[in-house]
């Protein structure tokens, strides 16, 4: 089972069925639902990204509780090659005002795909402080990009289980830094929480390379997001080179590892909290110029240390803020100034 408790109710279970069924029937996707379903017959036995009908579109249902309405729309994607899929949202407004989204790929939803709670799965769990408008482009009312902070996991059982332990600890306020900031985000007006199973029946490795790949592309390392240490081995390194993890924990396999990370990061929180420390894993990994850069880099509209460099060695030579940005491609004159002016990646 896929999808989560919270949507077993009739106007929702049963709509996913009638909405592939008039998609297949439209214009526009004619005979796509039975092209997935014969996708998944003809692809039994290979790795999970060579199973997914390359088209990269969502499909939502969204219900509104507060308005007695339901409504589905298809959004095209522009994911990255590699990571295109069609994918299902159950979207629901509440009548505080809140939005839960629930996403998974909908061809695990379809007859042919097998058992989709085997092996290693990958989710995101993402707030956006904000009412998204342009869905497309994530732009609220006012045309402005919309805040959103993703904190990406694995887990070997299924992603519901793991899913329920998060809204445990999100519950009592308790657990990591994604816990705490839903937690306190309740009070928050135009909130939306979005649950989403990204890939499955992935083996332990796989598993733990796309979570890296996730954590690094989306920038998702705290301050910019809500995970404690770099995905998948990367961040098994860098709890092991701060002593965190011994020679035998190091050793271990599949949930075992999962189980002793979280374990070990939220010892170690719980830990420094009690002493004062504002999350000292953070800063500590944080103040590391290494890590430091990796993170800026991940994300394609910040410099490199090597523009940066430059910026400074440009300047002193006498060059313009409009010569400097043409010299190093950076986005406009604001960037240079912010680099000068020590506002921006300063270490």
């Amino acid at each position: 089972m896929l999808v989560p408790k919270q949507l077993h109710i009739p106007e929702i279970t049963e709509e996913p069925e009638a909405f592939l069924v008039e998609l297949n029937s439209s214009d526009e996707y004619s005979g796509l639902t039975d092209k997935l379903i014969e996708r998944n017959q003809n692809s039994t036995g290979k790795r999970t990204w060579q199973r997914y009908y390359p088209v990269d579109i969502d499909f939502g249902i969204f219900i509104n509780n507060i308005e007695r309405m339901k409504q589905s729309r298809a959004i095209a994607q522009k994911r990255p090659a590699g990571l295109q899929r069609i994918i299902m949202h159950f979207r629901i407004q509440t009548t505080k005002g809140h939005q839960y989204d629930y996403k998974m790929p909908v061809q695990s939803l379809l007859k042919g795909w097998g058992r989709a709670d085997n092996g290693y799965h990958v989710y995101v769990h993402t707030l956006t402080y904000g009412k998204i408008v342009d869905h497309e482009n994530r732009l609220d009312a006012d045309n402005k990009k919309v805040k959103e902070i993703s904190y990406v996991g694995i887990t070997g059982r299924n992603w519901l289980k793991r899913l329920d332990e998060h809204f445990a600890k999100i519950r009592k306020g308790t657990g990591y830094l994604f816990h705490r900031a839903v937690h306190n985000s309740f009070t928050k007006h135009d909130m939306v929480y979005s649950h989403e199973l990204f890939d499955m029946n992935l083996c332990f490795e796989e598993a733990m390379n796309l979570e890296e790949m996730l954590v690094d592309g989306w920038s998702t390392i705290a301050p910019q997001g809500f995970n404690m240490i770099p995905g998948g081995f990367r961040g098994i390194r860098e709890l092991s080179k701060r002593r965190l993890l011994n020679k035998n924990d190091r050793n271990l396999d599949g949930e075992d590892m999962l189980e002793k990370r979280d374990n070990v990061i939220a010892k170690f929180i719980d830990r420094e909290l009690k002493d004062g420390n504002s999350n000292p894993l953070i800063s500590e990994w944080w103040s590391d110029d290494e890590n430091y850069w990796h993170a800026m880099e991940g994300h394609s509209k910040r410099l490199s240390k090597a523009q940066v460099n430059r910026i400074w060695v440009l300047y002193a030579k006498g060059l313009t803020l409009d010569q400097i940005k043409k010299e190093v491609g950076a986005l406009n004159e604001r960037q240079i100034k912010g680099v000068l002016d020590e506002k921006y990646y300063k270490r």
